[in-house]
């Protein structure tokens, strides 16, 4: 989880999200993505991002109704959680630009159509994000056995 300064709480609310990523769509091209909105039980609200380019990465921005927490999946299985204090918008701004531009890849071992794990390289203005997801503990015994397949996929921009 990246955090931030725990002054401000709720800088992650739906409607401030759906902007951002509306405005950052618009900047490149509308037609580059579809965005979806769904609102889910629970108190989050969901935005799948679908890029009309197939080599793009897809994401999906999971928010908190009351803007305290964001979770982001990027690409196939790379997953970043947000904090939503004070300049959460401004670190989801720059990883959907990361993204929206092609600076992401990301590496999924799966066995058998299902993912056992992923890591993700997000190049940001001034740092390098790295990003992992793995089902380590419940098949640890079995990837020495049995070690499933690499992919390495650097998704291109969004147009």
């Amino acid at each position: 989880m990246i955090e931030m300064d725990k002054r401000s709480k709720g800088s992650l609310h739906p409607e401030a999200v759906e902007h951002l990523i509306v405005d950052k769509l618009a900047s490149r091209d509308k037609k580059a993505a579809t965005v979806q909105r769904t609102l889910h039980d629970g108190g989050i609200t969901e935005f799948i991002i679908s890029p009309r380019r197939k080599s793009a990465a897809p994401v999906a921005v999971a928010v908190e109704n009351d803007g305290t927490r964001a979770y982001l999946t990027i690409g196939q299985a790379s997953r970043v959680e947000l904090d939503g204090a004070s300049g959460a918008d401004e670190h989801l701004r720059d990883i959907l630009d990361a993204v929206f531009s092609g600076r992401f890849e990301e590496t999924v071992r799966t066995r058998d159509s299902e993912i056992l794990s992923a890591s993700g390289r997000l190049r940001l203005h001034d740092r390098t994000l790295k990003i992992w997801y793995g089902r380590l503990w419940s098949t640890f015994p079995l990837e020495f056995l049995f070690p499933g397949r690499r992919v390495n996929h650097r998704y291109d921009a969004y147009a």
